[in-house]
């Protein structure tokens, strides 16, 4: 039964004692109370998880995004320096072959007016 601090002080005042505290040592719960909190708990340790696990993919994914942006910023500096030096070779290269072909020109004038 269920007592109120007075009900309970009532009933022992026939008895001519006196409770000021008291301390329960053992509380039986029924078994589908106890099975239920279990639940309770076991359901809240699987939310848990699955939350630390979509946590942890997210933060996986996010890595793996990360670091494709930064190897596609590396090869896209790399494709643009070799660029750059396929370009300036070629224009060296160019300009040589212009000044060759004016210094030949010249050459083929010179040659022209001297005959």
């Amino acid at each position: 039964d269920v007592y109120k601090r007075q009900d309970l002080a009532n009933v022992l005042q026939n008895y001519s004692a006196s409770v000021s505290n008291f301390q329960l040592l053992n509380i039986e719960f029924p078994d589908a109370f106890t099975s239920a909190i279990s639940e309770t708990q076991s359901s809240d340790i699987r939310s848990q998880t699955a939350a630390l696990n979509n946590t942890k993919v997210q933060n996986d994914v996010n890595g793996q995004v990360l670091r494709a942006q930064t190897e596609t910023g590396v090869l896209i500096n790399n494709a643009q320096g070799q660029a750059q030096s396929i370009y300036q070779n070629a224009d060296g290269q160019a300009l040589a072959q212009a000044a060759r072909l004016t210094q030949l020109g010249n050459s083929l004038v010179a040659v022209s007016y001297t005959h």
